[in-house]
């Protein structure tokens, strides 16, 4: 098996991390941030009105609208407007999904993404997940796994075809990279998870819940939940809708994903304990896994040194993927 883990020892700075607009022109962009920043809730009106849609069938009739370039772009799935981000370029395209209840514009992850894969000509694509930021929808009665997965495939398949693809998925986007990436087999070349929060629902969040708090959800369908250095609105639907996507039950190798996988993780998560991503390599099919535990690492994992190897992870996936031109006469 060529799966293995490498820690990294890191001399960690006082200072936190701002994200700031993709403007740079900088070598290795730098990302100063504060943890306030990263901890500032969303604004109410993210939270727009609740949308018609189904979140079953990855089919083209499902999805209107012309795919645009550029940033704040938006695409009609499912009968909803979903917001997104995207730069053609040279393949394979990353596609970047967010962590939890995260809007695109409080990422520093996507704006050094973006920058990067500018610099290298590389295309990127970037999603803000229904109910979350500019996208529409409720977040607390209709945002689930199923709608976020399906919305991804149909997304990608909208905006960048048959292109081949790189997922970069940070918290809760690595859990969706490996539903897309298992849908998607043949179109999705490699995976990077940031502090992937695969199974969270389940694992970490109902077990921590109180009486009180676990009643609550039952009766007003929602609760406001302190976790790590930040606090999230969590909806009955998604606890309930998120059992079916549940992937770590299974035995060795029972995901069937057989990509290159790069896996990052901070030893100092206070969100997700960096053995979940231990016991994610094991359930990974693919021979090609690597994991990287960074010591005193938060869950953000927004430090320049962090954001560099995210991004030097997505170099390694995307540079294993070949493909042959036949067409040519000297191609043999």
């Amino acid at each position: 098996m060529n799966a293995f883990i490498h820690t990294i020892p890191v001399t960690r700075a006082t200072s936190f991390h701002r994200s700031v607009a993709p403007t740079t022109t900088r070598c290795r962009p730098q990302l100063p941030s504060r943890r306030a920043y990263r901890a500032a809730h969303l604004s109410p009106s993210c939270l727009a009105a609740p949308a018609p849609g189904s979140a079953s069938a990855n089919t083209s009739s499902d999805v209107e609208a012309t795919p645009s370039t550029g940033h704040d772009c938006r695409i009609e799935i499912d009968g909803h407007k979903l917001a997104y981000d995207y730069f053609p370029g040279s393949g394979p395209i990353v596609v970047f999904l967010p962590g939890f209840f995260y809007s695109r514009w409080r990422q520093a992850k996507a704006n050094y993404l973006e920058i990067s894969a500018k610099r290298k000509g590389q295309g990127i694509l970037v999603e803000e997940y229904f109910g979350i930021g500019r996208s529409e929808g409720d977040f607390i009665k209709k945002g689930t796994l199923t709608r976020w997965i399906s919305d991804t495939v149909k997304l990608i398949k909208a905006v960048v075809g048959d292109e081949k693809v790189v997922i970069a998925g940070a918290g809760i986007g690595g859990w969706i990279m490996l539903h897309v990436a298992m849908q998607l087999p043949k179109q999705v070349v490699g995976l990077v998870g940031v502090n992937a929060s695969v199974d969270f629902t389940e694992d970490l969040l109902w077990p921590s819940l109180t009486s009180e708090q676990k009643q609550e959800i039952e009766v007003t369908g929602s609760v406001n939940l302190p976790w790590g250095f930040r606090s999230y609105p969590i909806g009955k639907a998604l606890l309930e809708d998120a059992k079916q996507w549940l992937v770590m039950r299974g035995e060795k190798g029972s995901l069937d994903v057989t990509c290159p996988v790069r896996l990052l993780h901070g030893m100092a998560d206070e969100e997700v304990p960096p053995e979940r991503t231990l016991q994610l390599l094991d359930k990974i099919r693919s021979s090609d896994v690597v994991a990287e535990m960074i010591k005193y690492a938060d869950h953000a994992l927004e430090d320049d040194d962090d954001m560099r190897r995210m991004w030097d992870a997505v170099c390694d996936v995307s540079d294993r993927y070949y493909e042959y031109d036949l067409t040519s006469p000297s191609s043999g």
